[in-house]
């Protein structure tokens, strides 16, 4: 059976039969066309004609290319891939079986961000939420004193100023968490619903009087929560980019997470 056939076999029962991710998916596809491609130099197009020498060679290939970790991912996905096509009898023995394969990677202590690298992190964040906050508040300000963009004959006396001891204030007077982080129990109670989709966001009169400001504070507000839930969950990349609005309960503060373990 040709390579190219059973590779295509292959992926289809890995994302329909094994369920595998789409980072997964990608990462076979790449090293099995990889694989494919070597082999097609060496005229081996079949699956049966890949032999223990093959292997050998094709593992000093890998380590001539890529670093250990990388060829040793290479080795086993080719590894697996060969004994997919024992179990669907294409083949009587895998020729990765007969190869002893050891590739040692060097150990490395983990690196680890600093504390105040972290602490710095959170501050530019912050500094930057307060500077877009005290924006808008400003502009805010001018609009009912009727000198900014917002402000009317019509709209003014339809305007409610903001008494003291609200948000304006209140935010940069209100108790801090551990780290200097606030806590949930220090959170402002505003006029706003805690959680609002996107499109009641944009309906809202005071956002279209003062869109540019507040898509400014809007984004602003969006990377410093990722980056503190980041920080303070440990969570992958991926991970946190596949967090939606369904998956978060703000009755019992937690947030559903779908990943590798």
């Amino acid at each position: 059976m040709k390579i190219e056939d059973l590779k295509e076999e292959y992926l289809y029962n890995c994302e329909n039969g094994k369920r595998l991710s789409r980072n997964s998916l990608r990462s076979y596809r790449f090293v099995l066309q990889q694989f494919l491609e070597w082999a097609a130099l060496r005229e081996k197009n079949e699956i049966e004609s890949i032999t223990p020498g093959d292997v050998r060679e094709y593992l000093a290939w890998l380590n001539g290319r890529y670093a250990p970790a990388a060829a040793r991912h290479h080795f086993t996905c080719i590894s697996t891939f060969f004994s997919y096509a024992c179990e669907c009898e294409y083949l009587e023995m895998s020729p990765f079986l007969q190869v002893r394969a050891h590739i040692r990677s060097p150990r490395r202590l983990p690196r680890s961000i600093t504390r105040g690298d972290l602490q710095k992190l959170l501050d530019t964040a912050r500094k930057q939420l307060q500077e877009e906050y005290d924006e808008i508040i400003k502009d805010s300000s001018k609009s009912a004193d009727g000198e900014g963009p917002g402000a009317s004959a019509e709209n003014s006396s339809d305007h409610t100023e903001v008494p003291s001891g609200t948000a304006a204030e209140n935010s940069c007077s209100q108790a801090e968490g551990p780290a200097g982080i606030r806590t949930s129990a220090d959170r402002v109670e505003a006029d706003l619903p805690e959680l609002m989709s996107h499109s009641q966001i944009l309906e809202r009169s005071d956002f279209q009087q003062n869109s540019k400001y507040l898509r400014n504070i809007l984004n602003t507000c969006r990377s410093s929560l990722l980056l503190e839930l980041l920080l303070r969950t440990g969570l992958r990349i991926q991970e946190l980019c596949d967090v939606r609005m369904r998956d978060l309960d703000p009755a019992c503060e937690t947030v559903l997470i779908l990943g590798k373990g």
